[in-house]
């Protein structure tokens, strides 16, 4: 409320920026909630006067209350640093570094203003909160403390305290903070919700105290908050939280349901409540959770999440029924949302009504943007640039578009181009993990591997709840061969709350370069159970060492444990046949068939899993059922070249030419860093004297790429007949 406050005050001055919208039009913009439609009108006064402070603050502020606290603070910081600075904007600005994922920063720029203004109580609660964030709870107590010397019935400062001892477990202090909140709440107006959280608080200290009969105590004071709030949220989370911690999941799962039939419109409930049972294995309930919600729901913010969770499970058709219903209802559809909504129509192949969508558009670099990533699905890569270049020029900080600007020159054999709008893509959209993603797959041929590791950082830094970021950071260091710099990237991702099993799979992988052996005692003397699907990661790490030492007993032995744990996961049956395909001849194929097909019917959109069986059906001579699996796999995971090449290496065994070299020409167009493909089409353009320039820039290509050794011998046999061809002449 603070930073809504701010944001309509200093609108409300900007009587000198009614060079495109009067003072009142933005205000009521921001009043609406349309600050995505403010910003562009602030970037195009900025052009015109970059110094502007109090341009600067609003765009700042603008920026925050869109959602994009990162992008806010380098107008804050010129703001900050002007001689026009207010103290308020010092708690702006380590607010931005707070909400953008910098809880470090925050402190540094926070106290910075302390120094000046000690009372200052915003700053104080940013720096406490970044604190926090750090789980430096010491540091945030002190902060809590000096405000309560100052303003003891400041009731949010008691209650943080509290929050703050539980955390310290200093159990001894719990009890005279909790009667000192009760009291200051007696005497003052507070909110009902408070009555909730001392319920709460009273329920974790007596779990705290650690007497004899403490558990008992604390699960009956936790049934009893949610016999009195079984709806709250807030009450019912931290219930879940406490059940956890004892290892009691089934009664975390039956707290949910018996929540969801109370509020069934508590969407946080039921998305919760899917993601427990695709963890452990019940797909196929987590799916109709989702399902029941009530198309009448399809609106606004539940809307918009129903879209991400059928997009995350490429459910194309559901997820563009769920934002057309969305649109429909909206009372007013923003170039925002209209945006959102054209880009998933493209990925859904929808094109033409896409197109239909566009004209829709108003703004130029929103047309520009959209029509260049519809030329680019469409295979015009050309055009693509063409529409992507005019955009940036009005919009040249856009993530989205330098990435497609990256795709559309990878289409054109421009890898060097590719490489630069992938970097600038990644500094412009330090949570954009796709393009990260794009850069790993090319930046070695650039041989620039310590912008990827810069790049990588920054992601984690914003993002450091996604362990892809550290798996990324992983293997850029161990190709770079800096094997602590892996370590401290491994360990890092062990120490985030929820990554442990991640940290712990990939500490293994390192140890596993230069010992097998280490790999799997790290994992086996882990307290992650390998048994359950949060433990999957590390199991699959020992099992791949397993069977590098020629143990696929043992390998197979630890799987099988795991199955009869959890009968309901795929990952354990797709593993399971890896390692009975390294078992040898006595293993015969009808089991391997067996558990690649179990996984499948458990998760049918594991790339993986179908990519092995398409391998499968390819050795019993089956061509078309593997064809179809190949290609089911590629749609899956369309960033990775693999199972196309699989089919069309398949398809050159089975002497299927004119297959061959179509999948062949459509391959190296969308990922022509992959090498032996590029290798394998020169080589083809040789064996039928077909254009030896193509073919040659193709090998050097491939070579580029790390296809070495097919590419350098093709590329020997090209400069011999052009030798050949220039004697004869």
């Amino acid at each position: 409320m603070f930073f809504l406050a701010l944001l309509l005050a200093v609108s409300a001055f900007g009587c000198g920026y009614d060079r495109q919208r009067s003072a009142d039009e933005l205000r009521e913009m921001i009043e609406e909630g349309r600050q995505a439609e403010v910003v562009p009108q602030i970037e195009a006064l900025l052009d015109q006067t970059p110094d502007d402070i109090d341009l600067n603050r609003l765009y700042g502020l603008t920026l925050i209350s869109s959602g994009r606290p990162s992008l806010a603070i380098w107008p804050l910081t010129k703001v900050f640093e002007s001689e026009e600075a207010l103290p308020e904007d010092g708690v702006i600005l380590a607010s931005a570094h707070l909400q953008g994922g910098s809880p470090d920063d925050a402190i540094v720029r926070a106290s910075q203003i302390l120094e000046e203004y000690p009372d200052l109580l915003e700053a104080l609660y940013v720096r406490i909160t970044a604190n926090r964030r750090l789980n430096r709870e010491a540091e945030a107590l002190r902060d809590i403390d000096f405000i309560l010397e100052r303003r003891p019935d400041d009731f949010n400062a008691l209650t943080t305290r509290i929050e703050l001892l539980l955390d310290l477990e200093l159990t001894e202090e719990i009890r005279p903070a909790v009667e000192a909140a009760k009291e200051v709440a007696a005497e003052n107006e507070v909110s009902p919700e408070w009555a909730e959280k001392f319920c709460m608080f009273e329920a974790s200290f007596t779990y705290e105290n650690q007497e004899e009969g403490s558990l008992e105590k604390a699960t009956e004071l936790w049934d009893e908050c949610l016999s009195e709030f079984p709806s709250s949220p807030r009450v019912v989370f931290a219930a879940i939280d406490f059940n956890d911690g004892e290892g009691r999941f089934l009664r975390s799962m039956k707290i949910l349901e018996e929540a969801i039939e109370l509020d069934a419109e508590e969407i946080d409930f039921v998305f919760e409540l899917s993601s427990r049972l695709s963890a452990t294995g019940a797909d196929e309930r987590a799916s109709e959770v989702i399902a029941a919600i009530p198309e009448e729901s399809w609106k606004g913010t539940v809307g918009l999440r129903l879209v991400d969770y059928y997009v995350g499970a490429d459910d194309y058709p559901t997820a563009v029924a769920v934002f057309t219903s969305v649109v429909e209802k909206a009372k007013r559809v923003s170039e925002s949302l209209q945006m959102q909504y054209v880009d998933l129509l493209i990925r859904a192949g929808e094109l033409e009504a896409a197109e239909t969508e566009i004209t829709k558009l108003k703004k130029e670099e929103f047309v520009n943007l959209l029509s260049g990533r519809l030329a680019l699905d469409r295979g015009e890569p050309e055009q693509a640039v063409a529409f992507l270049d005019a955009a940036l020029v009005h919009w040249p900080g856009n993530s989205v578009a330098r990435q497609l600007v990256g795709e559309a020159r990878e289409q054109m054999g421009d890898f060097e181009g590719a490489h630069l709008q992938y970097i600038e893509a990644a500094r412009n959209g330090s949570d954009n993990l796709e393009v990260l993603q794009k850069l790993d797959r090319v930046h070695r041929s650039v041989r620039d591997p310590g912008a990827m590791a810069q790049l990588i950082g920054a992601y984690i830094k914003h993002q450091p709840e996604n362990p892809m970021g550290y798996e990324l950071a992983v293997k850029n260091a161990l190709w770079r061969g800096h094997v602590q710099a892996a370590f401290q990237w491994a360990k890092a991702a062990g120490n985030v709350p929820g990554l442990l099993p991640d940290g712990v799979a990939l500490v293994a992988t390192v140890y596993a370069v230069e010992s097998p052996k280490r790999a799997i005692e790290f994992v086996a003397a882990s307290e992650i159970s390998l048994d359950r699907p949060s433990g999957f990661k590390p199991l699959e790490v020992m099992v791949d060492n397993l069977l590098i030492l020629g143990r696929s007993d043992l390998a197979l032995k630890r799987i099988d444990r795991a199955i009869q744990v959890s009968p309901g996961f795929a990952g354990f049956y797709e593993l399971k046949a890896r390692a009975l395909s390294k078992a040898g001849s006595e293993k015969p194929r009808v089991e391997i068939r067996e558990a690649l097909e179990k996984a499948i019917s458990l998760e049918p959109e594991s790339s993986s899993s179908l990519l092995a069986l398409a391998d499968l059906t390819a050795e019993e001579g089956q061509i078309d059922a593997a064809l179809a699996l190949y290609d089911q796999a590629a749609e899956l995971d369309w960033l990775d070249p693999e199972a196309e090449w699989r089919a069309i290496k398949m398809l050159d065994r089975a002497g299927r030419e004119i297959e061959v070299d179509d999948r062949l020409e459509k391959l190296v167009a969308h990922h022509g860093e992959y090498g032996v493909a590029t290798a394998f089409l020169a080589q083809r353009i040789l064996d039928r004297n077909g254009d030896l320039g193509r073919a040659k820039s193709l090998a050097h290509q491939s070579i580029r790429f790390g296809s070495s050794v097919n590419g350098k011998e093709t590329l020997e046999l090209i400069e011999s007949q052009e030798g050949d061809s220039e004697a004869s002449s």
